[in-house]
């Protein structure tokens, strides 16, 4: 299981903060809360419309900023990860159940979809917080995803950059995997390049790659 955001796709933040900084109302204060904001939670949950999730945004971080401007910019903050989707790619070929386990928005989601549906192509099950109304760590989401790939929890693997997601899918009996790539502001830590060895690695003395197979998909270069 895969979550998303971080690991098969990664978030522009930095480019998101200085966007809410560009924008903020003159003499207000920063937001003490950008990710972790509770409308953001309403809106991945699918509780809230988009207009409302603008409205709640302008409010949340003190901004003054067109609905189109918003939005303009918001759809451009998830890129994937070229060698993640390879990796996943191969787990499929062999015969590896993977299902995508994730936090996120309609607007996100549609918009990796359309310009690069090879994120979610061979993934059998997409548990996703806005059509299940469901959002990690609550137990039920990772239990949605085992019922449908028929694998227990306990046989499952799942990779996340929050650890509080990983310690929780552990506590569920299965085995998690905490992929160290962002900062306290999910901006990048410049760990990447390390964390996705080791995360191969740990795929190998799994068996879910062979040794040819993960030295492959290291040395890819896009």
């Amino acid at each position: 299981m895969f979550d998303l955001g971080n690991v098969l796709a990664h978030y522009k933040s930095q480019q998101w903060l200085d966007f809410l900084e560009r924008y903020r109302r003159r003499g207000a204060e920063p937001p003490s809360k950008v990710v972790r904001a509770d409308h953001v939670a309403k809106y991945d949950l699918g509780q809230i419309g988009d207009f409302e999730f603008f409205e709640e945004s302008k409010r949340a971080w003190n901004i003054e900023v067109s609905e189109e401007v918003f939005f303009s910019e918001f759809v451009k903050l998830l890129v994937p990860d070229l060698r993640m989707i390879s990796l996943k790619q191969v787990l499929i070929q062999n015969g590896i159940k993977t299902a995508i386990v994730s936090n996120i928005n309609r607007v996100h989601f549609e918009c990796v979809n359309r310009r690069w549906p090879e994120v979610f192509i061979g993934f059998e099950y997409l548990a996703l917080s806005f059509r299940l109304g469901l959002r990690k760590p609550d137990p039920k989401i990772w239990q949605a995803a085992s019922r449908k790939l028929k694998v227990p929890l306990s046989e499952c693997f799942f990779i996340d950059d929050l650890e509080e997601n990983v310690a929780a899918f552990e506590k569920l009996g299965g085995t998690g995997h905490h992929y160290d790539v962002v900062d306290e502001k999910f901006c990048p830590n410049g760990r990447l390049e390390m964390e996705r060895t080791i995360l191969v690695r740990k795929m190998v003395n799994l068996e879910m790659l062979t040794p040819t197979q993960a030295g492959n998909i290291l040395k890819i270069i896009f």
